[in-house]
Order: structure tokens, then sequence, then C-alpha cells
């Protein structure tokens, strides 16, 4: 565990641990840990989602959907193939 963040990993924690699906955004300014928090919680939960977004153009950004259906069981579809 790494000093001031417990109460953050708190948060994440119970929320990875609950009963129906949730989505948790995590930001803040630069530098201050918000990646390795996420991936101190993530050694708990290997089967939650971690996207970084960038500014980067469309087609850089492109979704792994195949890893994605795999991990939800279902066939992912986005705007591009709908």
């Amino acid at each position: 565990m790494f000093a001031n963040r417990e109460e953050e990993f708190k948060i994440l924690k119970e929320a990875l641990s609950s009963k129906k699906p949730e989505f948790v955004i995590v930001y803040g300014r630069r530098r201050v840990g918000k990646t390795e928090l996420l991936k101190q919680i993530l050694q708990i939960r290997t089967d939650a989602i971690y996207f970084l977004g960038n500014l980067e153009n469309e087609d850089v950004q492109c979704l792994d959907t195949d890893a994605l259906d795999k991990l939800i069981g279902t066939k992912y579809k986005d705007k591009k193939s709908s």
C-alpha cells in the first residue's frame, strides 16, 4: 500500500466487491498516483476492466472487443460495427 490513499482504496474495494455492476471514474491532477492506485486494486479483482483514455484520434483508441467479449460473456458492438 502507498501513503495517503487508504480512503480511495477503500472506496474502490467496496465498488469492486458490490453484487451489482459498478462504473468508477478516477480523475485528478497529474502525477498524484491514480494509475498506481488502480494497479493496486486490480490485483484483488482480475476480472475488472481498466481503460486509460487519452487525446488520440478515434482510430488509435480502438477497443479490443474480442477481449471484452470474453470478459463479459456477450458480443460487444461499437458504433462502427452497428
